[in-house]
């Protein structure tokens, strides 16, 4: 077993080596496409594709060795900086890496090698990727949130994880839920609360986990937020009028909620 672990997060790695490809891209080609909606914007070259051209530095744009692109350790031994230009490279990009091989090995561990185990991992990666994606540009890419909606919808008919009338139940609630407290919000202080990127997510994380996943997470995110908020409050201080990204907080409850064992999600709100 152990070797399966190791090998689950030796490939997690090499995923999330990829997913560093698209945290990066995918941001950059909808401003693209926004500012390609502008009439009275200078036209520019489009960004790269997710596939290709293959991983280059985001400072001098020199193609990345393959000797420098191995996961994490390349990161180490180039003491975070490019080979070619010596610009810092983000500690975004080894973190990434190590919490999707963490986040596999986890999932073999919980689910065994299944086809569950598969679309979970799939389920993963996508909320690594907005997590992150929200927490540096505070958007929250249809073409993630719902395509995984969709998967979340088509694994309830496919698999037992999930029925799908609770699916579709969820995905349901969770968009609704949130609009109505956006609504609100919007209706008192006259400004939005939340993205619809965030409704989008919360649908997903229903369509995955149900109703009851969507309790679990309304309750921990904002708590997750809150923390986080106070956390860098001497730091930064509290401003009622600075945005803050919930998709990451949303993710990481969602995700959770959706994948913890019955043992810590029966110590977690609601239930317990």
């Amino acid at each position: 077993m152990l070797a399966f672990l190791v090998a689950a997060a030796l490939i997690g790695a090499l995923i999330g080596s990829f997913l560093n490809v698209v945290i990066a891209r995918i941001p950059a080609q909808i401003e693209h496409a926004d500012r390609q909606m502008d009439a009275t914007a200078k036209a520019d070259e489009p960004p790269p594709g997710i596939a290709w051209p293959g991983s280059h530095c985001p400072h001098c744009k020199h193609p990345i060795r393959i000797r420098d692109n191995i996961p994490v350790i390349s990161w180490l031994l180039l003491r975070g900086r490019c080979r070619d230009c010596g610009q810092a490279i983000s500690a975004r990009y080894p973190f990434t890496e190590l919490l999707t091989g963490a986040v596999t090995a986890w999932l073999v561990w919980q689910y065994g090698l299944q086809p569950i185990t598969g679309c979970l991992f799939v389920l993963s990666a996508w909320m690594i990727a907005m997590a992150v994606i929200d927490y540096e540009t505070t958007l929250l890419p249809d073409a993630l949130t719902l395509s995984g909606l969709w998967l979340g919808l088509l694994v309830s008919v496919g698999t037992d994880f999930i029925s799908p009338t609770l699916a579709i139940l969820g995905a349901a609630l969770g968009y609704s839920s949130l609009w109505v407290i956006n609504t609100t919000y919007r209706w008192l202080r006259g400004i939005d609360g939340l993205g619809y990127g965030d409704f989008k997510l919360f649908a997903l994380i229903g369509a995955w986990g149900g109703p009851e996943a969507l309790l679990m997470t309304l309750v921990v995110a904002p708590l997750a937020a809150l923390g986080v908020l106070l956390l860098q409050a001497p730091f930064k201080g509290i401003d009622g009028q600075r945005e803050i990204p919930f998709g990451p907080y949303l993710a990481i409850a969602g995700w959770v909620a959706i994948t913890a064992p019955t043992a810590i999600a029966s110590a977690l709100p609601p239930w317990g």
